[in-house]
C-alpha cells in the first residue's frame, strides 16, 4: 500500500517526462520546416536583354516584397497594356524557379510584347523572412504584386498571373480576392497540400507520423493559420468565370497528374495542357518553345 503513490509519481514522472520531449521535437520540428530555404542568384539578371527594374512593396499584412519588372520594348504591339505577374514555388524564387530558367523564360514573354514583373514570395530570395503557408498568406504577396502594376496604370482585366506549384495555389487565392484579375495559368500545383505534407513527412522531418498532428498544431501557431486548409481545390470553384490554363506532367511524381485533374474537374471551364516533364516544376525546360507557345496564346486570347 505504501508502495502505489511512488510507482504513480514515478509513472506520472515519465509521462510528463515523454509529453515534454513529444511536444518540444513537434515544437522544433514546426519551427524548422515552415522556415524557406532562400536561393537567389543575381547573376540571373543576364538572361534580360537590358536590366530589369529593381521593385519592392509592402504587404497589405506587413510584408516587403522584392520583385524585378521589364517593360517590353516593343512598341505599338497588342500586348504592350497587358502585364504578367510570375510566382515561383516553395524553397525557390525569381532567378531559382524552372531550375533557375525562370528569368529565362520571363525574357521570353517580355520578347512576345508582355511586361512582365516576377516576385519573390514572403521567406525567399531578397524578400522578407516569413515562414511559409502553402499560399494561405502568401496571396497577399500577389496581391501586393497586382496593385503595384495598378499603380504604375495597369488595369486589373489586363494582368495575368503565372503561378509555380506553391505559386499556383498562392495565385488562385489571390484571384479569388481580386475579381478583376484577367487570367489565371498554375503550372504543377497540389489541389490541397495536407495530403502532399502526410506522404512527405517522414523524408522531410525524419520523424514518425505519431509527430505530425503535434507539428501541424504548432505550426498553426508560429503562422496563424491552419495549413491543412491550403485547398486550391475548393478555391479554383469560385473563379470559374475567370480563363484559368492548367499545366501538369502527366509523370512527374511530386505533384501527381491526379491534382491537376481534380482541379480541372472542380472547373471545368479551365483549358488543361499536359506535358511529359519527368521532373517537378520542369514543365518549361523540357520544351521551352512549346511552353513559351501555350503561355503567350492563352494570355493573348484573355487578356483584353
Amino acid at each position: 500500500m505504501i508502495k502505489k503513490p511512488i510507482f504513480t509519481k514515478l509513472a506520472l514522472g515519465i509521462s510528463s517526462t515523454l509529453a515534454t520531449v513529444y511536444l518540444g521535437i513537434s515544437a522544433f520540428a514546426a519551427h524548422t520546416l515552415s522556415i524557406p530555404k532562400r536561393a537567389f542568384n543575381p547573376a540571373a539578371v543576364s538572361a534580360f536583354s537590358r536590366p530589369p527594374i529593381d521593385v519592392e512593396f509592402t504587404t497589405s499584412d506587413g510584408v516587403k516584397i522584392s520583385g524585378w519588372f521589364e517593360r517590353s520594348p516593343i512598341s505599338n504591339n497588342a500586348n504592350n497594356s497587358k502585364a504578367l505577374i510570375l510566382v515561383h514555388g516553395m524553397n525557390s524564387s525569381r532567378t531559382k524557379e524552372f531550375g533557375g530558367k525562370f528569368p529565362e523564360f520571363a525574357a521570353a514573354m517580355v520578347k512576345r510584347g508582355f511586361n512582365v514583373l516576377l516576385i519573390d514570395l514572403r521567406g525567399h530570395g531578397k524578400s522578407a523572412d516569413a515562414r511559409f503557408t502553402f499560399g494561405l498568406a502568401e496571396k497577399n504577396d500577389v496581391l501586393g504584386a497586382v496593385n503595384w502594376l495598378k499603380n504604375q496604370g495597369f488595369k486589373s482585366k489586363q494582368i495575368g498571373i503565372l503561378g509555380v506549384s506553391m505559386g499556383g495555389a498562392s495565385a488562385i487565392a489571390a484571384v479569388v480576392d481580386e475579381s478583376e484579375i484577367g487570367a489565371l495559368v498554375v503550372d504543377c500545383t497540389f489541389a490541397e497540400v495536407y495530403p502532399l505534407i502526410q506522404r512527405e513527412w517522414q523524408s522531410a522531418s525524419g520523424l514518425p507520423d505519431l509527430f505530425l498532428p503535434s507539428t501541424m498544431i504548432f505550426a498553426h501557431l508560429f503562422t496563424g493559420y491552419d495549413l491543412t486548409s491550403s485547398k486550391p481545390v475548393e478555391q479554383i470553384k469560385r473563379i470559374s468565370a475567370r480563363p484559368v490554363l492548367i499545366i501538369h506532367s502527366a509523370i512527374e511524381t511530386y505533384i501527381p497528374v491526379s491534382n491537376a485533374y481534380a482541379l480541372k474537374a472542380a472547373d471545368p471551364n479551365a483549358e488543361f495542357w499536359q506535358t511529359t516533364a519527368k521532373l517537378h516544376a520542369r514543365n518549361y525546360n523540357a520544351d521551352p518553345q512549346a511552353y513559351v507557345n501555350q503561355v503567350t496564346n492563352f494570355f493573348n486570347r484573355s487578356l483584353k
